[in-house]
């Protein structure tokens, strides 16, 4: 703005200029201050020289002069701050750093947009990682803690005996009984959720020393006690139950017998029809059959199935001792015959995973 003189006159503002070559700046008064060869911005009241024009707009050029090397300190201050790292820029930052560079007015190269960005953020690059490091918003990541060792081994374990008992479990094949079907050294899964067990399954039951029992005997060295706990806890080694593989052949309530005219074993008076069976025992119509004498031992007499078991008889015939093992070349009596109770049974078997160039599926 201006100021009346001592006269009540108004007089325009001094504005300062750098003197062009060859001439006198305009807007100078005779007091030579345009000597001093600054720029002055447009508008500031602080400038105005009065009566006293010369002294007064002297300290007005000085004061100018320190509040814009101040300004410009700070500015250069700021700037290397930046660079440093030690200022986090975000959205606005590329726009401050041009609107720094055309007040300096140096020669410095700026940056470019996708400089600043990549700058931006290389200084506000975290790790989630870290324990303490700070996210992109601001908040504290904690790194994820584990859990001991012996916690880890616990709930493998707990995980292991969960999935045995109620899922799958796996069993090794330790006899010829069941060849060619399976052969010793295979390694099955039961699937202990199929409670429906049907004619032709191979099955897995538990049993103790004989099929009649239910549990093995105690042991008398502490140490097998102890593994056989922990095995029927995980259901991993050796358990107080053994267990053996068989195929069910005779369900609750049928009549099993052997042999048919050809030597088949017969449901209610029906030839069964076994094309797993390997190696069986000798038998020749009109020869050695079930009316010759001597017997064939593939015979048995008829074996009426008692409610809630399961006759079951191995695939290697001449080399399984089964449910009919005691009634080979008799002539009578079911009471030779053991069955399976039903609730023994863990399930039929669904898969060999090994050896691995026969896995697959169990045919019924």
């Amino acid at each position: 703005m201006s100021r009346p003189d001592d006269q009540g006159s108004v007089k325009s503002p001094k504005i300062l200029r750098r003197e062009p070559p060859g001439g006198a700046a305009r807007g100078v008064d005779d007091s030579g201050a345009g000597a001093h060869g600054l720029v002055v911005p447009l508008g500031l009241d602080d400038l105005v020289v009065g009566p006293r024009g010369a002294a007064r707009e002297q300290l007005a050029v000085a004061d100018r002069v320190e509040d814009l090397l101040a300004a410009l300190g700070e500015h250069l201050t700021a700037r290397a701050a930046c660079r440093n790292g030690d200022e986090r820029h975000h959205g606005e930052g590329e726009g401050d750093a041009e609107e720094h560079a055309e007040h300096e007015g140096d020669h410095r190269p700026r940056l470019s947009s996708a400089d600043a960005a990549r700058q931006i953020g290389t200084t506000t690059r975290v790790t989630s990682v870290t324990s303490g490091a700070l996210s992109t918003d601001g908040s504290t990541t904690r790194r994820r803690r584990r859990l001991p060792m012996f916690t880890e081994v616990i709930i493998a374990l707990v995980a292991v005996a969960l999935v045995q008992a109620f899922l799958v479990k796996p069993f090794g094949v330790p006899s010829q009984s069941m060849e060619q079907t399976l052969h010793i050294g295979d390694r099955i899964l039961v699937n202990r959720l199929d409670h429906d067990v049907a004619h032709g399954d191979v099955v897995v039951f538990g049993h103790g020393n004989t099929w009649q029992q239910e549990k093995l005997p105690p042991a008398d060295n502490v140490v097998t006690r102890a593994f056989r706990a922990f095995g029927d806890l995980t259901g991993i080694g050796p358990s107080n139950t053994a267990y053996t593989v068989k195929r069910v052949i005779g369900l609750p309530g049928q009549k099993v017998a052997c042999c048919s005219t050809d030597g088949k074993v017969t449901i209610d008076g029906t030839p069964l029809d076994e094309p797993y069976i390997y190696e069986d025992l000798p038998f020749t119509a009109g020869t050695l059959d079930c009316s010759s004498s001597p017997r064939s031992t593939r015979c048995f007499p008829e074996i009426t199935v008692p409610s809630d078991n399961l006759l079951v008889m191995g695939d290697h015939r001449s080399e399984s001792a089964d449910s009919v093992i005691g009634c080979r070349g008799a002539t009578e009596g079911p009471e030779c015959a053991r069955f399976v109770p039903e609730d023994r049974v863990v399930g039929p078997v669904v898969l060999r995973f090994w050896p691995l160039n026969a896995i697959g599926g169990i045919a019924h």
